[in-house]
């Protein structure tokens, strides 16, 4: 989502100034507030959705959110689906339906200020399923890793434009994870003098109980962001064949995945993901030409390195109108679009891949709980396990491989705790 905002705020800019050439530096050097409208209904009997939102600032980083609108589906028979705010601020319809053949549907809008925003007629695209969805490994242009390919033999209809929607879900095994964990209370420091200057004591009561939840096997999902198309116009045969979705290198990253990047769901490149279970549902819109040559053109300003250049095609128009004022720009498309999915379960293993490492780095450390000093120039060991078990959310236990000796082991929560960076709910769908 953000980075459809910022394409769209670059295509804002150059109403303002189309005829620059020189690079810009990214700020803000004037700004149109304008409605961003991104909005797709289906074939499939669901509660619809439209996205209402604002054109930001370079400079802001949250998206904003367009509130209290009115929004209504409407379509030549005298159906009306209206749609609310959820706590997210998307607008969900009321009742659940689905887009119909031969019927023409029209969005409309009605801000808070009382401004009036109306779609073009709009018709259910043909119909078109995805045939195969399947992974290879590869070695190619982009190096050796796995990549997933879409088939779509439209022969028997008359689909030509395609744009495709994927999400990924993957198991997280916590490495490091044990069943017990330790709960500490009473935590007293005692500081006395010494000849050598001052002793520091720690003292602190400790019970070592059964982890009461799932820790050790959590889900977590990211959603592609961006736009992928293809069309089938300029083929010998109405066929979409071996079109690639989603590559993931094999070549294994400098440094782990950030847990902010699950946070938001971004696209993860590193093998890492294949570790243990991998899934991947591909979603399949059929586009009419208005649609497929409107995304066609934001992916192109995405996809350039110099957006801001001579080269800028300046404003994208949709098929969304404003009524008060016919010349204000609207942001964004209405789309009626037959859809189609497919889901698939792969791991490393399944490509003769070697295991790869753990997806977050792991940072075990051993302590001795006996060393309660600092006179021998080093750290105090137990005060070092309590440290870092409540300041950093460190994960400490006994550790039970020593025998006769109080060793105690730590370990960031993302390694022993996955529910740090995951559900450990499992996901309905899920195969092993």
């Amino acid at each position: 989502m953000k980075k459809t905002h910022v394409i769209l705020f670059y295509i804002l800019l150059c109403l303002v100034n189309t005829s620059c050439i020189e690079k810009l530096p990214l700020e803000t050097q004037s700004f149109e507030n304008a409605l961003v409208v991104e909005g797709t209904i289906t074939n499939e009997f669901k509660r619809q959705t439209i996205k209402l939102s604002r054109t930001i600032l370079l400079e802001q980083n949250e998206q904003a959110i367009e509130n209290d609108a009115i929004v209504t589906v409407t379509d030549n028979q005298q159906n009306s689906y209206t749609f609310v705010q959820n706590s997210l601020g998307v607008y969900v319809s009321t009742l659940e339906f689905q887009a119909q053949p031969n019927l023409i549907y029209n969005l409309e809008i009605i801000t808070s200020n009382g401004n009036i925003y109306k779609s073009k007629d709009t018709q259910l695209t043909p119909i078109s399923q995805i045939d195969e969805l399947y992974a290879e490994y590869v070695d190619e242009n982009k190096g050796p890793g796995v990549q997933v390919f879409v088939d779509s033999n439209n022969q028997s209809s008359s689909a030509q434009f395609f744009r495709y929607e994927y999400e990924e879900t993957y198991k997280i095994v916590a490495p490091l994870y044990i069943p017990l964990e330790a709960v500490f209370s009473n935590y007293v420091e005692i500081y006395s003098p010494t000849p050598l200057g001052f002793e520091l004591n720690v003292f602190y009561d400790t019970d070592v109980i059964l982890r009461v939840q799932e820790e050790e096997t959590c889900y977590a999902s990211a959603i592609n962001k961006n736009i992928i198309q293809t069309n089938t116009g300029n083929l010998s045969e109405n066929t979409v064949l071996r079109f690639p979705i989603r590559f993931i290198s094999e070549e294994k990253g400098d440094e782990p995945i950030e847990q902010e990047e699950i946070e938001e769901n971004k696209t993860l490149e590193d093998v890492s993901i294949l570790r243990d279970q991998y899934s991947i549902l591909v979603r399949q819109y059929v586009q009419n030409q208005e649609s497929y040559a409107f995304y066609n053109i934001l992916n192109q300003l995405g996809n350039n390195d110099n957006i801001l250049s001579e080269n800028q095609p300046g404003f994208v128009q949709g098929n969304i109108n404003a009524i008060n004022n016919p010349e204000e720009k609207i942001i964004g498309f209405f789309d009626v679009s037959s859809v189609s999915e497919k889901r698939i379960f792969f791991n490393a293993t399944d490509f003769n891949i070697e295991t790869p490492r753990y997806i977050y780095e792991c940072n075990e450390l051993s302590f001795n709980y006996n060393d309660n000093t600092l006179l021998d120039m080093s750290l105090n060991q137990r005060r070092e396990i309590y440290r870092l078990s409540t300041d950093f959310n460190y994960y400490s236990t006994i550790d039970p491989r020593p025998v006769g000796e109080n060793i105690w082991r730590i370990a960031n929560p993302e390694c022993c705790n996955c529910t740090t960076v995951g559900s450990n709910i499992q996901p309905d769908f899920w195969e092993d």
